[in-house]
């Protein structure tokens, strides 16, 4: 009876981890070394360092991001109309995105972002991508880019990461790159700003991030990234 129930046990045993699935959990911490200092957490200004390009793209979100295996995919917008023409270009934002504040993401975000990047007094090196664009408020989740010609290339600018209109409509054009949003930015993305440690030179030597709970797509298992 012993080596029968130890035989049952052993079967159990076998059936249970053939059938086993393995679910991840939420928690743990994730160090990095980056080079450079974390400077300007903006996508206006990030494209100049590989530092901040790398903390902005996992703060902040666009209306459709790169996806390695499928290429560009929906991602603050749920979809995407292109005219037959390919000069208007039309998106929808889902209704469940929202910054890290909790303000919905809205057409004026879009708006706001994009007229930020066309104006000389904000001094974006991404200007000359959205050269002779319109956007275009369709209605309160709806924006439209009007091209004056044909680009190819131009979907790929569409993955430029959302600022909050609410925010950064407070702070003059020509005072962005002094703003404190640059280091304690809010975003929509995956994760958000919780703090950084300077040395006694006033340089940023730790920049952390946490897990955003409330994320519109697959929220991160990890919860800290430093």
């Amino acid at each position: 009876v012993c080596m029968l129930g130890i035989g049952i046990l052993g079967l159990l045993a076998l059936y249970i981890t053939a059938h086993r699935i393995d679910v991840p959990a939420v928690g743990g911490e994730y160090t990095e070394g980056l080079v450079g200092e974390p400077q300007f957490i903006n996508p206006l200004y990030a494209v100049s360092s590989d530092t901040d390009q790398d903390l902005t793209s996992l703060i902040y979100s666009g209306l459709l991001r790169w996806d390695p295996e499928t290429g560009f995919v929906q991602d603050l917008a749920e979809s995407l109309q292109v005219s037959e023409d390919g000069k208007v270009y039309t998106l929808k934002i889902r209704d469940n995105a929202r910054f890290h504040d909790g303000e919905d993401i809205r057409a004026r975000d879009v708006v706001f972002t994009i007229n930020a990047i066309q104006n000389p007094s904000y001094r974006s090196p991404l200007a000359d991508r959205f050269h002779k664009v319109n956007v275009v408020q369709e209605d309160d989740k709806t924006v439209s880019f009007i091209l004056e010609n044909t680009r190819a290339s131009f979907i790929q600018y569409l993955t430029i990461g959302i600022l909050p209109a609410g925010l950064w409509a407070q702070i003059l054009p020509q005072s962005a790159p002094l703003a404190a949003l640059n280091l304690q930015p809010v975003g929509s993305g995956p994760y958000k700003f919780a703090e950084f440690a300077k040395d006694k030179k006033g340089s940023v030597r730790s920049y952390t991030l946490e897990r955003n709970s409330d994320y519109y797509g697959q929220a991160p298992y990890i919860e800290l990234l430093t």
